[in-house]
């Protein structure tokens, strides 16, 4: 069973001392968009799928059966193959 997104974010809300959802959205996205900067792309979407439907669609991960990930300039992107 999800969470939803209104629970998630409450109860990161209550964990952090936030006065609103709001700041706990911001921190719950920035966190785990750096935790996906670390994780292969199969990982990434299994993170994306276990989240709330919502914060799960935000990080943007590509959910594609076949994925390539692409290195430029030192940053990575996840994608389909061309």
């Amino acid at each position: 069973m999800h969470l939803t997104d209104e629970v998630f974010l409450t109860r990161v809300q209550h964990r952090l001392g936030m006065h609103d959802t709001t700041r706990a959205d911001e921190a719950s996205i920035a966190v785990l968009e750096t935790l996906i900067d670390s994780l292969t792309p199969d990982e990434a979407r299994a993170l994306s799928g276990a989240l709330p439907p919502r914060l799960g669609r935000r990080l943007g991960v590509v959910d594609t059966p076949v994925v390539a990930a692409r290195s430029r300039g030192g940053q990575h992107a996840v994608g389909p193959l061309d």
